[in-house]
């Protein structure tokens, strides 16, 4: 597997181009790029749908946007309607949009609340969510 780690320089397409063709001629096997931010701040639908049409999974890389949207007081709200934390209401939001996410967490308590974080949103928040989209 070869990646591009962190992919936010100019030449992004040179390179993006240059692994393709590492990955023609049989040099690699998979080819791919990381951490590529995407949280209700900095939603990248535009990558998403690319990825999509591509038939390539979006993952999100700092899906709670390094704790800044954590602060968002309509979300803080929405949690408070369901029960559940603002990190669970932001991750919900990237699954509804079929980005996959994987939350680092070393607190046992947070992994627990996350894992039961399956409520659905109501129509009033999900229109909220659905305008950061």
């Amino acid at each position: 597997m070869y990646l591009v780690y962190w992919p936010k320089f100019d030449p992004f397409l040179e390179t993006w181009r240059a692994l393709k063709h590492l990955y023609k001629e049989g040099h690699v096997r998979v080819i791919g790029v990381s951490n590529f931010e995407a949280h209700p701040y900095f939603n990248q639908h535009v990558l998403h749908n690319y990825l999509t049409e591509l038939g390539i999974q979006h993952q999100s890389w700092s899906p709670l946007g390094r704790g800044a949207v954590l602060q968002d007081e309509t979300l803080q709200g929405i949690a408070t309607r369901y029960g559940v934390s603002v990190a669970q209401v932001i991750l919900r939001w990237h699954i509804q949009h079929d980005v996959a996410v994987i939350p680092k967490s070393g607190n046992p308590a947070r992994i627990d609340a996350l894992q039961r974080g399956e409520r659905i949103m109501g129509a009033q928040d999900q229109n909220y969510t659905e305008d950061l989209w």
